[in-house]
């Protein structure tokens, strides 16, 4: 029987923009909170690394068992969107292999993102990869991986520039805002919804001087925490309708269907707003504000297209970046999956020594502060098992052991 290839242990399996209905992913969206448990559940058929959010919650995992650990992803993600894994089935991407290897390489690069190169993504995906750390379920073969699709997702970034463009979006939003409303330390701005996209727009406009902005959404504890990341209020999504007036931007990200801001409320808040302009921009993918409320007089209507064809009119130029980008995270992934264990080697030493320290903390918390006995104590807790460790660390598909505790 011939060896399987070294790629052969990895699977990537979720939901995207690109798979699944808003309301399916509204469904699985695990909460922040919640992601140690789902962890806790995966870990014991496989490594794995959950990357979750409005546009997306993806697992990515190695196994020596890739058929079971396939089951055990799908049922799990089921079990967050309360249904059985039959019902989802077909909104569920799950790729094996290099194929998997492939698609976590594109999605580091923001390659798989609503607006290509999309750098936010690399942020949370070794946000991602850290609490799968701190969780226990992460090992060498998937330290190798996500590693090694950072390190080509910031070579992309450098050798192609396509990083920029979700700024030069930020941009164009921040052109046309001007262009509605002149200087924005006036102007008051109303988030709908926690997705990658809004938020960062968001942020672009407190950075250029907005006066203030008010978040909303459909998960309480999303939108509490996208407000004291934005330092901004936070109002319940059922009062939409009365928040509607006192915006004079409104960024949707929520991803709803119908959309969550009707031609028939933009009216209604224009004329509250004694027909004061009102800039709208929908960042969602299904769009959130409904195409007749850009009909209306004094509502400005503008999507991520839109966007982009003011940042950049000639889409030859757009489409031979992320060709480029594309070609170059290809190539990469080819060059990971067809490599050997020496990798995992590297890894392991990385996830130690990441492990070494988080153990060094809890120790020297627990001796007050005193290095020198906090030294000794970690000496004699780890030391011993260290190679044990590793030689689990190393095994495909295996967890490492709490032993520290």
């Amino acid at each position: 029987m011939s060896e399987l290839p070294p790629s052969a242990a990895y699977l990537a399996v979720g939901a995207s923009h690109r798979t699944s209905s808003a309301r399916l992913r509204g469904r699985i969206l695990v909460e922040d909170a919640s992601l140690p448990r789902l962890l806790g559940a995966l870990k014991e058929t496989a490594e794995a690394v959950v990357l979750s959010g409005p546009e997306r919650i993806e697992v990515f995992a190695a196994s020596a068992d890739p058929a079971k650990a396939l089951t055990a992803i799908k049922q799990a993600l089921a079990r967050e969107a309360g249904t059985a894994a039959a019902d989802i089935e077909n909104q569920l991407f799950a790729l094996r292999g290099e194929d998997a290897v492939r698609h976590v390489f594109a999605v580091a690069a923001g390659l798989d993102s609503l607006v290509a190169g999309d750098p936010d993504i690399a942020r949370r995906l070794r946000a991602a990869r850290d609490l799968a750390r701190s969780q226990g379920a992460m090992g060498a073969k998937l330290e190798a991986l996500i590693e090694a699709a950072l390190q080509a997702a910031a070579r992309i970034a450098a050798e192609t520039g396509i990083g920029g463009r979700p700024a030069s979006i930020a941009a164009a939003a921040l052109t046309v805002a001007r262009d509605v409303h002149g200087d924005l330390s006036r102007a008051g701005a109303l988030l709908i919804g926690t997705g990658e996209m809004g938020e960062r727009l968001a942020r672009e406009f407190l950075a250029a001087g907005l006066a203030r902005l008010t978040v909303t959404g459909k998960s309480a504890t999303r939108v509490e925490q996208a407000a004291r990341r934005l330092n901004c209020e936070a109002v319940p999504l059922e009062v939409l309708d009365e928040a509607l007036p006192a915006a004079d931007i409104v960024i949707a990200a929520l991803s709803s269907h119908p959309p969550a801001v009707s031609a028939a409320m933009v009216k209604e808040a224009l004329k509250r707003r004694r027909q004061k302009p009102v800039l709208l921009i929908d960042a969602a993918i299904p769009g959130d504000i409904a195409r007749e409320a850009g009909d209306l007089e004094e509502a400005f209507r503008y999507d991520l297209n839109d966007l982009e064809h003011v940042v950049m009119a000639a889409g030859a130029e757009r489409a031979e970046v992320a060709r480029a980008a594309s070609d170059i995270a290809a190539r990469e992934a080819s060059r990971f999956a067809a490599g050997g264990a020496g990798r995992e080697t590297d890894a392991a030493i990385a996830l130690f020594r990441s492990r070494f320290e988080d153990v060094r903390g809890r120790v020297l918390k627990e001796e007050g502060g005193d290095a020198v006995s906090a030294t000794r104590k970690l000496i004699e807790r780890l030391l011993p098992e260290a190679a044990a460790i590793i030689q689990d660390l190393l095994r495909p598909g295996a967890k490492p052991k709490d032993k520290d505790k």
